[in-house]
């Protein structure tokens, strides 16, 4: 990915609309702590992405698509109060996400954003690169 993409998680004031009823009731598939390829943190919840210093407050998320669609903090350093889209997928054992919008102007814009190719997320599919590994902590 780019040198913006990160997610964030944590405690966010803010409610996450789940995609579909099903998916709110469950809550957001991939909630935890992590770290990145990079020794970045992540912390995911159902309201809010954390990376490193940046944090996303999560407006809609689909467990069955594979994504979650945020507003940038507007404390962020890059792109504040912009949209963001991360995509996630599972591949032998391991999860990978692809930040597929960064600076979209409108959550319908990052919404709008295609998917990344997650057939080979281990080195390739995310805007020309490998996707980034989540390891939990």
């Amino acid at each position: 990915g780019s040198e913006a993409s990160g997610g964030a998680g944590g405690s966010g004031a803010e409610n996450a609309a789940g995609a579909g009823g099903a998916a709110s009731a469950l809550g957001l598939a991939i909630v935890g702590s992590y770290v990145d390829d990079f020794g970045g943190t992540h912390s995911i919840s159902d309201a809010s992405w954390m990376s490193d210093s940046s944090v996303y407050h999560i407006a809609i998320y689909d467990n069955a698509a594979h994504y979650v669609v945020a507003r940038n903090d507007q404390a962020n350093t890059f792109n504040p109060c912009a949209w963001s889209r991360f995509d996630w997928t599972r591949s032998a054992g391991h999860l990978y996400f692809c930040t597929t919008a960064y600076n979209a102007a409108s959550e319908s814009a990052a919404i709008a954003t295609p998917a990344p190719d997650a057939s080979n997320p281990s080195l390739s599919g995310c805007s020309g690169f490998a996707w980034s590994e989540l390891t939990p902590q």
